[in-house]
């Protein structure tokens, strides 16, 4: 009986348990905030591939394109918002990209029924993949180290 008594009256947690639990909990919450918190690559422009191979790339920073050799790409120009209207073999896609909010997507398209490239969300903080299928074509965000020197 004596044993029992000593079970039931000893403390649920020593304070040695509290400390190694509140030590834990506030290492698990650093990894986290630095997790959430580390920097990825800052998002500086976009390309558009055509069956792998590089048809466009526009720079923010620079307010600059670089269009692929034999594409077909007509711009437009107001302000801080460009067009390009992207004309391939299999029909037409038309790219906006707004240079202030650093955001790109596909605003025409002649791909097919759905449009699914027109509907898709924006590239926007380096997050997103703009794919029209039909047409082979994708839309990506690249960071600074990805664009090349772009002769002016």
């Amino acid at each position: 009986m004596k044993e029992n008594e000593k079970i039931t009256k000893r403390p649920y947690f020593k304070k040695l348990d509290v400390l190694l639990y509140f030590l834990l909990v506030v290492l698990i919450a650093g990894l986290m905030i630095g997790l959430l918190n580390s920097k990825k690559p800052a998002t500086e422009g976009f390309k558009v591939t055509y069956a792998n191979e590089t048809a466009l790339i526009f720079n923010f920073s620079q307010n600059d394109y670089s269009i692929g050799v034999g594409f077909d790409i007509h711009v437009s120009n107001e302000g801080d918002e460009w067009v390009f209207t992207v004309s391939l073999q299999e029909g037409f896609n038309k790219i906006k990209v707004n240079v202030k909010n650093k955001t790109v997507s596909v605003i025409d398209a002649d791909c097919s029924f759905s449009k699914d490239c027109v509907y898709s969300a924006p590239i926007s903080n380096g997050k997103g993949v703009i794919i029209c299928a039909p047409h082979n074509l994708m839309v990506l965000p690249i960071s600074e180290t990805e664009i090349p020197p772009m002769a002016g």
